[in-house]
Order: structure tokens, then C-alpha cells, then sequence
């Protein structure tokens, strides 16, 4: 007679075995899933007009139809774009890739130099058929950039060399320049500051050959608030601008320790002030009218004194302004 202790023992025997029995069908169906899988992949790989399904994993040879891939990426012939990459060294995307990672659960395939419709060449990231992840490309007109695209744009952080040389680095947002960063003109001029949209919006600084310089506040490319424009001469503006021209409060100095304390309009001493003279020559004070001194409209001004009556004659050297660089 089998007690209770021994038919619970047996019952849980029973329901193990069974277990064991469930676990060894499903192995062997699992190995045989395999088996076929690997198959229809062989299968496909060694023969590409079967008509077996290619796994998604596999790797297109290019992104989309129409495009080419080359051998190598084309090196630039432009001595000015040659001449840019040797005083400035690489674009070091490494730095960055983190921070412009804002897609870090999209897979992004990298593909090797490819000719796109246009005749432009691109290698690096896309995601689909669209160029995003970092890559760099030569274009038909000759400008090469090296950094990171959204929806086939820059976007992030990139470098941009122009055909002249003159090269931008900093923040991009849907192609355009946006957020920080530094022009760097290939005469020499250069702009490290806030962007937005191509233009130059916030707090900035400018500096030109010759040495004299601005800090300040922009707005649509345009020195407007409080800023701090340098002359090589070594005269000086510190006050209030508005689209470019000193305007409000300001004072201006001189090497010799001269100094006007006042309100400027367009460029121009305008209503009560106070002039400082060095040492015992003391102070005047008075009304101004009109009397135009110079101007920092993005250029650097030519000083000349006429012979009559000591006043400036001030002529732009159009080869400093901001849109020619």
C-alpha cells in the first residue's frame, strides 16, 4: 500500500519528468528555427536572385537608388581650402558626438565616400536615406564641410571652408549658423560669438588686421546695445550702439588721456557733455551739435586730417566690412 508521503514523492516526479519532456521539444524546435534561418541567409548571400527574404541587419550597398560608391574621398585641389585645413588642423568631431547625439536610439549605418545626384561627395553617417550622424562633404562648388547633418543638413556642430578660405566652426540648426561659434575670414578678420540664422544676435566680439576690435552686443549682424569698439590708433567708444552707430550714452577716449563724456547720435557728439582734458588743462562742459567724430560701421575708417581747421575727413577701406570678408 502506497502511503501519502510516497504518492505526493511520485506525483512530483511525474510533474518533473514532464517538465523536462516540454523543455526538450521546444530545444529541438528552437534548434531547427536556427538551422533554417542560417540556411535562407547562406542561401541568399551566395546566391542574390533566389528569391529567399535578405534579412533587414544586412547592409545595403548604398543608401538609396541613384547614388554612387566611390573608391576614395576626393581630396581638394583649392589652394585657399588647403591652405585653411593647414593653419586650422581637423575638425575634431570626437568631441562632440555626444552632445549632438540627440537621435542616440536611431541606428545609423556609415558608408564609405559616395557621389550624390548632384556631383557632391559625402562619406559618413546616414540614417535610412538620409545623411545624419557625422560625416563630411566636398561639394561641387568647391566649399568642404566636416561635421554633423540632421535630415541631410548640417546640424550640431560642423565646419564649413569656403571656396576663399574663409571658414566658419561652431553651432549649425537646420543648415544655417545658430548658436556659437567663430568666422574666421581668410584675410585675417574674425567674429567669435552668439548666431542666429546666419547672423550675428547676442554678445560677441570682432577683431581686423590692423588691430582694432569690438566687444559688445549684436543684433542682426549689427552692433546694437552696449559695446566697446578699439582703434588701432588706440582711441576708444565705450557706451551705447544702435544698428551700428554709436547712439546713447557714451564715452570717448583718446591716447592722450582725453576724454568725452556724453550723449552720441548717429555718430555724433549731440546735446550736453563733458570733455576731460589730461592733467591741468581741466574740463569743458557745453552743448554739442553735429559734430562727427567717427563711425565703427563694420569697417575700419581712414583718418585723415584736412589742412583746414583740423576737422577728420573719414573714409571707409571697404576691405574690412563684415559682408566682404
Amino acid at each position: 500500500m502506497v502511503t501519502q508521503e510516497e504518492s505526493s514523492f511520485l506525483l512530483s516526479t511525474e510533474a518533473r519528468e514532464s517538465v523536462r519532456e516540454q523543455n526538450n521539444t521546444k530545444h529541438h524546435q528552437l534548434k531547427n528555427l536556427l538551422t533554417t534561418l542560417s540556411k535562407n541567409v547562406s542561401d541568399n548571400t551566395t546566391n542574390p536572385s533566389s528569391n529567399s527574404i535578405s534579412p533587414s541587419y544586412l547592409p545595403k550597398p548604398v543608401p538609396r537608388p541613384g547614388l554612387k560608391l566611390l573608391k576614395e574621398f576626393p581630396a581638394s585641389s583649392n589652394p585657399a581650402i588647403k591652405d585653411a585645413l593647414s593653419k586650422h588642423g581637423p575638425f575634431r568631431h570626437e568631441n562632440y558626438s555626444a552632445i549632438n547625439n540627440d537621435n542616440s536610439f536611431v541606428k545609423r549605418q556609415k558608408y564609405g565616400p559616395i557621389g550624390l545626384e548632384n556631383g557632391d561627395v559625402y562619406e559618413g553617417e546616414w540614417v535610412e536615406d538620409r545623411r545624419e550622424g557625422y560625416g563630411k562633404l566636398v561639394s561641387v562648388a568647391g566649399f568642404f564641410f566636416d561635421g554633423f547633418w540632421k535630415d541631410n543638413v548640417a546640424h550640431g556642430r560642423g565646419r564649413l571652408i569656403n571656396i576663399n578660405g574663409d571658414m566658419y566652426e561652431g553651432d549649425w540648426e537646420n543648415g544655417k549658423y545658430h548658436g556659437r561659434g567663430t568666422f574666421i575670414g581668410a584675410n585675417g578678420y574674425q567674429y567669435t560669438g552668439d548666431w542666429s540664422q546666419d547672423m550675428q544676435h547676442g554678445s560677441g566680439s570682432e577683431y581686423w588686421p590692423d588691430g582694432s576690435c569690438y566687444e559688445g552686443e549684436y543684433k542682426l549682424s549689427k552692433k546694437h546695445g552696449k559695446g566697446v569698439f578699439k582703434w588701432a590708433n588706440g582711441e576708444k567708444y565705450t557706451g551705447e550702439f544702435t544698428m551700428n552707430n554709436m547712439h546713447g550714452n557714451g564715452v570717448y577716449e583718446w591716447p592722450n588721456g582725453q576724454k568725452y563724456f556724453g550723449y552720441w547720435s548717429e555718430n555724433k557728439i549731440m546735446g550736453e557733455g563733458r570733455l576731460e582734458q589730461p592733467k591741468a588743462t581741466g574740463q569743458k562742459m557745453g552743448e554739442w551739435e553735429k559734430k562727427v567724430l567717427l563711425s565703427p560701421d563694420c569697417a575700419i575708417y581712414k583718418r585723415e586730417l584736412k589742412s583746414k581747421g583740423g576737422e577728420e575727413d573719414l573714409t571707409v577701406d571697404p576691405r574690412y566690412r563684415f559682408g566682404n570678408n
